[in-house]
């Protein structure tokens, strides 16, 4: 089976999700929740993420992240799938931020 390519609209929706802070595994089961037809597994997620310009969140300060969700939400391309209040940052928990040194330095 070769590799399937997803339309503007599934790749905006797993960028805005992605950005606001929500996992690859969360933003999959909500995929598969509104598009039934159209499943994604965690890793399609994170294939789509990882080849987004959008992949290094863990690198953007929360500032920047809601810089770039005021940014899509100006062109919207879901459709109404996202709330207008969905486009707001989230806390990035520990296994979703890089550590920026070593542990002990």
């Amino acid at each position: 089976m070769g590799a399937r390519r997803h339309d503007d609209r599934i790749r905006y929706i797993i960028e805005v999700l992605w950005l606001i802070g929500h996992t690859a595994s969360e933003i999959a089961a909500l995929i598969n929740y509104r598009f039934p037809r159209s499943p994604l597994t965690r890793k399609a997620v994170q294939g789509i993420i990882e080849r987004g310009s959008f992949a290094k969140r863990s690198e953007m300060t929360d500032g920047q992240r809601q810089r770039r969700l005021d940014e899509l939400m100006k062109d919207r391309l879901d459709r109404g799938v996202l709330a207008a209040d969905d486009f707001r940052v989230m806390k990035l928990g520990g296994q979703q931020v890089k550590l920026r040194e070593p542990v002990g330095a």
